[in-house]
């Protein structure tokens, strides 16, 4: 009887082992970047000289998937900071590249999201000739909106341009998500 419940337990420890181990090999990072599901500390938090009339929203239930999340004073734009999240393999991979390789798979998963209702306006370049940044454009339901990929020490960025309204002032959004951009890179 002693025996019967000795070999019982053995092969219940097993098999928690085993699906210990399934439950892990299958729960490895996926190599392709993905957008981050909660606020990682990549991005330091701390006050910044935003361009006049842009405030951070600091609530991050309103918006738990971002890094840093600003809206400018007549409501009509927003910028979020995203991380794109890779393993490091894939991290080491495209920093050998540029910001560009990079670009180009953030649009690819912006597509995926919402291929029916999204369309690209200007495939990804680099932003004054360095690989450090390069961004892209695409329409979403007739609004423009600019993404800028950027790679500190910390990771691979997003800073996306949100107009929530047709603009007339979109050169001027964009000045002002190149302000960020360069204060997000110091």
């Amino acid at each position: 009887m002693q025996d019967q419940s000795q070999r019982r337990v053995m092969k219940v420890s097993v098999a928690a082992a085993l699906s210990a181990l399934f439950f892990l090999a299958c729960s490895s990072t996926a190599s392709l970047p993905r957008y981050s599901k909660a606020h990682s500390p990549a991005l330091a938090v701390r006050q910044l000289p935003y361009p006049d009339g842009w405030t951070e929203i600091a609530d991050k239930t309103l918006a738990p998937s971002y890094e840093l999340m600003l809206v400018n004073g007549d409501s009509s734009a927003v910028m979020v900071v995203r991380e794109l999240q890779m393993d490091d393999s894939t991290r080491t991979a495209l920093k050998k590249e540029n910001a560009c390789m990079a670009a180009w798979i953030s649009l690819q998963l912006k597509l995926a999201e919402r291929s029916d209702e999204r369309r690209i306006t200007r495939t990804p370049e680099r932003i004054n000739g360095n690989g450090i940044a390069c961004s892209y454009v695409y329409d979403e339901k007739g609004l423009l909106r600019r993404v800028i990929v950027f790679h500190n020490k910390r990771g691979f960025f997003e800073l996306e341009l949100l107009p929530e309204r047709l603009t007339d002032n979109f050169e001027q959004l964009t000045k002002d998500q190149f302000e960020v951009l360069n204060v997000l890179l110091r």
